[in-house]
């Protein structure tokens, strides 16, 4: 009996250490990478292109509109010239409670520069249950 509850109080704590790490350090981790391409495909220029991609906001009571304008002035830190969103922006849009704001979602993703064009494309999180009006907006 005594392995028995040494075993639940272990997975109990692995449980919770996990949550904690998932709810209060990961939607905070904000991390950059930086990439050199070169290729003789690619015209050289006195400037260099600076393509910044970005993706898996998850945006949902976890991850909110202050986590969202973190992300958009980090993003317009950068001075991108091009900038990629490459999915998944709500984690569940048809459970999502905050969806009524998604104008105030869609005007802070707005406020990200790019003068050479912003682009995104559905993530498998984003399809059906109405995500696909938020990237419309």
């Amino acid at each position: 009996m005594k392995k028995f509850l040494r075993f639940i109080s272990t997975l109990l704590l692995i449980a919770f250490v996990v949550y904690i790490y998932a709810r209060y350090v990961e939607t905070n981790l904000l991390m950059v990478h930086y990439i050199n391409v070169k290729d003789s495909r690619i015209s050289s220029s006195d400037k260099d292109l600076k393509i910044l991609q970005f993706s898996d906001m998850h945006i949902s009571e976890y991850f909110d509109e202050k986590d969202i304008k973190k992300v958009a002035e980090k993003i317009n830190g950068e001075n991108p010239d091009i900038v990629v969103f490459t999915g998944d922006l709500l984690d569940e849009y048809s459970s999502y409670e905050g969806k009524d704001n998604i104008d105030g979602i869609s005007k802070i993703l707005g406020s990200i520069k790019a003068p050479m064009g912003k682009y995104a494309i559905y993530g498998n999180h984003d399809y059906g249950g109405g995500a696909e009006y938020a990237y419309k907006k």
